[in-house]
């Protein structure tokens, strides 16, 4: 609707034709109030009106200058109804003309007429946020009606500060000789200056100007000039960086810019003003009728661009030495307490700490030392990180510790947060940590304001690792020499130790080691330890065993009652035989069993014999049950075949020495010359 309505309005001016007689709005004053650039002013326009205007329907028109800053009207009229009043009553619309540069209609009052010849007061308060152009001047307003041609309102005059402090001084102070000239003043309170801007020297008629106008000679506040004009006696620097109010500003025109002092002594006056601040204001220059000898210096950069007064590049100098004797002239120079040397051409200053001395001479004239201090850091300072040791560090500990130091005294920060330095500008700090990944940031900034980042990444993983022990059970009897460490773990990324020694592990997880205990002993812990290889958290579970291992090698006879166990001879109470049917070889089963780590449980009623093994050469727990006379045999309650049934002789059990061994993983090698059977564990 209010888009339509402004297009209506903008149809009207448009197709609007004046009657003949009708004259346009007449005695059109404009006030604004603060006058001043850039403020939000209230501006009170008065006009007389020279036709019937009715409320509601007919509205008054003004365009405002382009350099005013005009916000979105209605939006303004939306927060601010108040904001724009028509002989003290709230205008019943206001937006702006499409397809009109800073134009605004303001609706008469609903019920408030005007007649011809009625004097209209508008008044626009500081609320709807009209802003002042930004340069300082005289501007006039565009004035008319939906019924009458438009107009021009009188002239009013947007004002500034003036410059303040204004100071000039040139060295040499002589007449006829190249100077550095220095310029200080202090920039008004509506004395802003946006990058780009200018300021104007107005020097004093028939000053001598090099040809060549030098934009690397000429600084602002230590920074060269973007760009350097001359418009007659009037020098107009471009800024390179703005400049805020009630700011102090200094100007060096060095004398590498080859700009000369009058060539007679005297006292001249030299004016400055801005494009903020346009009206001049003046100071005096005075200059010397003397003969002379002087040496100017010139240093790149201008000045420390660094911090505490440090300059963080590598100074250039450039010396300049002069006279108006006409004599013969050099110049020396040296740094701190060496000896002076003759001026050759532009020198640096080094790293450090020093004082610079220089000075020229004639034959007639000596120019008195003078002096610079230079204090010259380019290092950037190093942050050495000991702990962690990693990047990206893993831990499980919702609080970190980094420690390192530092190349230099320097502060530091870590994560924003200052850090105070220990001896030798070591540092360490307990930082909290999130879970998930953390970048940590260090910042050391030293007294120059040379600076260096580093970045290092902490992972909290509070994962605890999974151990899973499916063998060997609490207080298992282990008769083998090897103890079978099976079980799993998650995540799998985890190591696995057996007392010292480490488990090898599947990739999905699962281990199966054979452990050899590292102290001996019949009753003995064996200590199993997970440990999470990103972050070292560990889990522990220690097992009791009974450990007794059975014989690793044992060497029978057949008709022999002695055997060597382990290369021990050893009596049997009767001795192995062969089996005539068979041809097999036939073992006392108390014996051999329990030199191969088995227990032996003998059933008269059922005349069987049960082996039992706790975990032997194959892994596993075993229990072999055999009955007299019958070659089923069950091996963990599975029916097996043998090829002969164990018998009783002597009134001792006899059991098939081949079946019993390899069924426990033992290997049997008979020894046909001899008439032995050797068994050996794996």
């Amino acid at each position: 609707m209010k888009k339509l309505l402004s297009i209506l309005l903008a149809l009207m001016l448009i197709l609007f034709v004046v009657p003949l007689g009708v004259k346009g709005i007449s005695d059109v004053s404009v006030t604004v109030n603060p006058p001043y650039r850039l403020d939000y002013g209230e501006y009170t326009i008065t006009l007389v009106t020279e036709a019937d205007l009715t409320g509601g329907i007919d509205s008054i028109i003004i365009q405002f200058p382009p350099e005013a800053n005009i916000p979105c009207t209605s939006c303004a009229y939306g927060h601010c109804p108040s904001c724009f009043k028509i002989n003290g009553y709230n205008a019943s619309r206001v937006g702006l003309i499409e397809g009109y540069t800073k134009t605004i209609y303001l609706t008469m009052p609903g019920g408030i007429s005007a007649k011809k010849g009625d004097k209209i007061e508008i008044v626009i308060s500081q609320g709807a946020n009209f802003q002042n152009p930004s340069i300082p001047g005289k501007y006039h307003l565009n004035v008319w009606s939906t019924r009458e041609p438009q107009v021009q309102s009188n002239n009013f005059e947007i004002l500034s500060t003036n410059v303040e402090n204004l100071s000039i001084t040139n060295n040499p102070d002589t007449a006829g000789l190249i100077s550095t000239f220095k310029i200080t003043f202090t920039t008004g309170v509506k004395g802003n200056l946006i990058n780009g801007q200018n300021i104007y020297i107005e020097f004093p008629e028939g000053m001598p100007f090099p040809k060549t106008l030098k934009k690397t000679s000429v600084t602002v506040n230590d920074s060269y000039v973007s760009d350097i004009s001359l418009n007659g006696n009037v020098l107009v620097l471009k800024i390179p960086n703005s400049i805020n109010s009630k700011r102090d500003v200094t100007i060096y025109i060095n004398s590498s810019f080859g700009m000369t002092n009058p060539e007679k002594g005297g006292t001249y006056s030299i004016s400055l003003w801005t494009d903020a601040e346009p009206e001049k204001v003046q100071t005096q220059l005075n200059v010397k009728a003397q003969k002379t000898v002087s040496t100017q210096s010139e240093v790149t950069p201008p000045g420390p661009d660094g911090t505490n007064g440090y300059y963080r590049t590598i100074p250039i100098i450039t010396l300049y030495g002069e006279t108006n004797t006409g004599e013969v002239m050099q110049t020396f120079y040296k740094i701190d307490e060496g000896k002076y040397q003759s001026y050759a051409g532009p020198f640096t200053i080094p790293d450090g700490v020093h004082i610079l001395k220089y000075y020229s001479k004639t034959d007639t004239l000596t120019e008195n030392e003078q002096t610079k201090n230079f204090n010259v850091d380019t290092l950037v300072p190093q942050i050495n990180i000991e702990v962690p040791s990693k990047d990206p560090f893993y831990t499980y500990d919702s609080q970190v510790i980094i420690s390192g130091y530092l190349s230099e005294d320097a502060q530091l920060s870590i994560n924003s947060t200052n850090v105070a330095l220990k001896e030798s500008h070591s540092f360490t700090f307990v930082l909290p940590v999130t879970i998930g990944e953390n970048t940590i940031t260090l910042k050391v900034t030293d007294l120059a304001g040379n600076h260096a980042l580093k970045q290092i990444k902490i992972i909290l993983d509070e994962t605890t690792p999974v151990l899973t022990i499916e063998a060997p059970k609490e207080w298992s009897k282990i008769t083998t020499k090897y103890i079978t460490i099976k079980g799993s773990i998650y995540p799998v990324n985890t190591n696995v130790y057996a007392g010292n020694q480490k488990i090898s592990v599947n990739e999905d997880g699962t281990f199966n080691y054979q452990y050899i205990p590292e102290t001996p002993g019949s009753l003995i812990s064996v200590k199993i330890t997970a440990i999470y290889q990103l972050t070292g958290k560990n889990t522990e579970k220690a097992i009791t065993l009974i450990y007794e291992p059975h014989s690793e090698k044992i060497l029978l006879t057949v008709d022999k009652n002695t055997a060597l166990v382990d290369g021990i001879e050893k009596a049997m109470d009767i001795a192995p035989f062969i089996d005539k049917n068979s041809n097999r070889t036939l073992v006392p089963v108390r014996f051999v069993s329990e030199f191969l780590g088995g227990t032996v449980d003998w059933n008269a009623s059922t005349k069987s014999v049960t082996i039992k093994f706790g975990e032997n050469a194959k892994s596993e727990e075993l229990e072999v049950k055999l009955t007299i006379g019958n070659t089923l045999v069950y091996v963990n309650g599975k029916e097996v075949k043998t090829d002969v049934a164990p018998l009783i002789k002597d009134n001792r059990t006899f059991v098939p020495l081949r079946f019993i061994a390899e069924t426990m993983g033992f290997s049997v090698e008979w020894n046909s010359t001899n008439r032995s059977i050797t068994i050996t564990a794996p």
